[in-house]
């Protein structure tokens, strides 16, 4: 051995062999990388004399390599006057680098089992990976409607055009629930030999809707309840009187809905709506009943529904 001073328990000795400087280098490297304090023995000491260098106090191992029976052989004595361990590895003629890997990592797994070293920490369980994203649903969450068309009531009012504003939300994709509000923005004129009347009909509502279809083609049914207003001005000459009058009353309703997608949240929107006001609103002329509003009425309308979000 060289002069290198030896730290008792954890040195190994590589014994020198001249025909074999790569490897011995290999070997060395080997288990220096493994944190051992390597010395070199000199290449011709005996098996006694490797046996006896092997003393567990100041060598813990020793690395030979056997040309006899071309094999990497190590010694262990894990404290004094402990047996000695003896292992071989076969020398693989073409690829002897893999051998002083084998070598070495089969005396360390024996240090390890003799309770000499202890066994390397598993590496750290790798982070889950983050949650995906919920994935977006299909349809929107969110639409509105804008949409005109006609609102006709049987009793003699006649039909008067009409504007009807809506909002829904779409919890499932055959699931709406919703607000509309529905104005006459010109008002509808009944005349009679007593005077003229002009009529302004208005619904604010909210509808529960079930639907199916495709993702293009969408059919809908519901219902729900709107507050109607019958907005009355009367006109006439002497000696008759004309009068404003503002009558409320409550409306179940049903409704349809026919929806063509034209492009990404955008749709052609075709509804139909009826039901029946009460109480009843008359329109009087003299204590005349001339007309009626709201027993029943409808709406047949045709817009544009845009998904908000």
């Amino acid at each position: 051995m060289d002069g290198t001073p030896i730290s008792p328990g954890y040195t190994v000795a590589v014994v020198a062999n001249p025909d074999r400087q790569a490897l011995v280098a290999r070997l060395q490297a080997e288990l220096s990388d493994l944190g051992f304090h390597v010395v070199e023995a000199a290449p011709e000491l005996d098996a006694g004399a490797l046996d006896a260098l092997t003393d567990g106090t100041h060598v813990l191992a020793v690395v030979r390599i056997d040309e006899t029976n071309p094999a990497i052989e190590f010694r262990i004595r894990a404290s004094e006057g402990a047996p000695l361990m003896r292992e071989r590895v076969p020398l693989r003629p073409k690829r002897a680098d893999v051998s002083a890997v084998a070598a070495v990592e089969l005396l360390r797994a024996r240090l390890i089992k003799l309770g000499i070293l202890l066994a390397p920490e598993p590496p750290p369980a790798p982070l889950p990976p983050p949650a995906p994203p919920p994935p977006r649903p299909s349809f929107a969450s969110v639409t509105a409607d804008i949409d005109v068309g006609a609102e006709y009531s049987a009793g003699g009012l006649g039909v008067s055009p009409i504007m009807v504003l809506g909002v829904r939300a779409h919890p499932k994709r055959w699931l709406a629930v919703g607000a509309f509000g529905a104005f006459e923005p010109q008002a509808s004129r009944f005349s009679s030999n007593e005077g003229d009347v002009h009529a302004r009909a208005s619904l604010l509502g909210v509808v529960t809707d079930f639907g199916f279809g495709t993702d293009r083609t969408r059919f809908e049914l519901g219902g729900g309840i709107a507050l109607s207003m019958l907005s009355l001005l009367g006109e006439a000459d002497s000696p008759y009187a004309g009068r404003e009058t503002h009558s409320f009353g409550a409306a179940p309703v049903l409704r349809s809905n026919l929806d063509f997608r034209l492009a990404g949240s955008l749709s052609l929107h075709l509804g139909a709506l009826s039901g029946i006001s009460s109480p009843r609103v008359a329109v009087r002329f003299a204590d005349r009943t001339v007309a009626h509003w709201g027993r029943p009425f409808a709406l047949a309308v045709i817009g544009i529904e845009v998904g908000l979000w």
